[in-house]
C-alpha cells in the first residue's frame, strides 16, 4: 500500500485509473426504481460540482438527498439516515447553505465554523455530510470526509481506529489533503477516488468457509430369516367336534302376525250408594276391666280336711338308718 506521504504522481495516476473497475466491483445491481451507483457517482463528481460551484445555484432537499444516497451506497450504509434528511424543507436547506457559504467566502480558514453552520440547522447532517456539501461548493479546495479518506490520510492506511465523525477529525483530513494536493498538484476529487481504491484493495477478501463433506451414515439392518410356511393341506383324520347327523332340520314356520288389539270402551261405573251412618252405641256403664292375666280361682284341695301335719313335705325324703338326731340339752 502506498502511503500518502511517499506516493509518487505516477503511482497516484495508476491508482486513479483503477477507480471505475473498483466501483463496478463494489456496486450491486440496482432494484427497480433505485438509481444505479454509477449514475449517482456521476452526479457527485461531475454534475453537482458544475451546478453548485461558487454558489451559482441553490441547494434543495432533493439535491441533499441525492448526495446522501451516493454517500451511503458508496461507503458504509446506515439505515434510517435518508428519512431524517428528508424531513428538512427547501427553505431550511437554502437558508443553512447560504449562511455557511457566505461565511466560508469571508473566512475560508474557519472550516470548523462552516461545518457547524451546515450541520446544526439541518436534520440528519453531521460533519461528514456537511463536508460533502462544502466539497461540492468548492471542489478545488475541500475534500470529502469519507471513511476511506480518513483511513488513508489520517490512519496511514490502517483500518482501525474507525472515525468518530467529529469536526476535529475533519480538520485533520482537511489539513492532510491540502498537503498531498500541494505536493502532487492534484485536486481533492482525485484524492477521494485514490483513497477509495487503495483502501478497498487492501481490505481482506471474505472467503466463505468450505462446508464439510456430508457424512454418510450406513445403517446396517439385520433382516429376519426367511421362514418357509407349510402349504395349507386338507385336514387329515377325523375332524373335531360333534359329527353331523345328516338330518336336515326344516326351517321353522314363521309365526302368524299378531292381530292388532282393538281398544274396547270401558263400561261406566254405577254410582255408589250413600253410606248410612249406624246409630250411636249405648254407653257402657261398666267399669273397664283390668289389663293383664285374670286372677287364679282358689281351688279347694280334696284333702283340705286332713291334719296339717299330714301334708307332704317338699324336698328329698329322709334316709333310713342314718345318724340319730342330736338331743338338745335342757336348760
Amino acid at each position: 500500500m502506498s502511503s500518502p506521504k511517499d506516493i509518487t504522481l505516477s503511482e497516484f495516476s495508476q491508482t486513479l485509473a483503477r477507480y471505475p473497475t473498483i466501483l463496478n466491483k463494489y456496486s450491486k445491481d440496482a432494484k427497480d426504481g433505485v438509481t444505479p451507483l454509477q449514475e449517482l457517482d456521476k452526479f457527485r463528481y461531475v454534475e453537482a460540482p458544475a451546478r453548485f460551484k461558487d454558489g451559482s445555484n441553490t441547494f434543495t432537499t432533493d439535491d441533499i438527498l441525492k448526495l446522501v444516497e451516493w454517500k451511503l451506497r458508496h461507503g458504509a450504509y446506515r439505515p434510517g439516515f435518508l428519512k431524517k434528511v428528508a424531513k428538512n424543507t427547501d427553505e431550511t436547506v437554502e437558508a443553512a447553505t447560504k449562511d455557511a457559504f457566505s461565511h466560508y467566502k469571508a473566512h475560508p480558514n474557519e472550516i470548523d465554523v462552516v461545518i457547524n453552520k451546515l450541520k446544526e440547522p439541518l436534520m440528519g447532517i453531521g460533519p461528514a455530510t456537511a463536508s460533502l456539501i462544502l466539497s461540492v461548493y468548492d471542489p478545488e479546495h475541500v475534500t470529502f470526509f469519507s471513511d476511506e479518506v480518513f483511513k488513508w490520510l489520517v490512519n496511514d492506511g490502517e483500518h482501525k481506529p474507525t472515525p468518530k465523525y467529529s469536526v476535529v477529525e475533519f480538520q485533520k483530513v482537511h489539513a492532510a489533503a491540502k498537503t498531498l494536493a500541494a505536493r502532487l498538484r492534484v485536486n481533492p476529487l482525485q484524492i477521494e477516488k485514490v483513497a477509495f481504491v487503495i483502501i478497498k484493495e487492501s481490505e481482506p477478501v471474505f472467503v466463505p468457509k468450505e462446508r464439510p463433506a456430508p457424512v454418510v451414515v450406513v445403517a446396517v439392518v439385520q433382516l429376519n430369516p426367511i421362514v418357509r410356511r407349510r402349504p395349507n393341506l386338507p385336514p387329515s383324520g377325523r375332524g373335531r367336534g360333534r359329527p353331523a347327523s345328516g338330518i336336515i332340520k326344516p326351517n321353522p314356520a314363521p309365526k302368524p302376525a299378531k292381530e292388532p288389539k282393538v281398544a274396547t270402551p270401558k263400561a261406566e261405573k254405577a254410582p255408589k250408594p250413600p253410606k248410612i251412618k249406624a246409630p250411636a252405641a249405648t254407653v257402657n256403664t261398666k267399669s273397664p276391666g283390668k289389663r293383664g292375666r285374670p286372677a287364679k280361682v282358689a281351688v279347694e284341695d280334696k284333702n283340705a280336711a286332713a291334719a296339717p301335719g299330714s301334708a307332704k313335705k317338699r324336698g328329698r325324703p329322709a334316709k333310713e338308718g342314718g345318724r340319730p338326731a342330736k338331743r338338745r340339752k335342757a336348760c
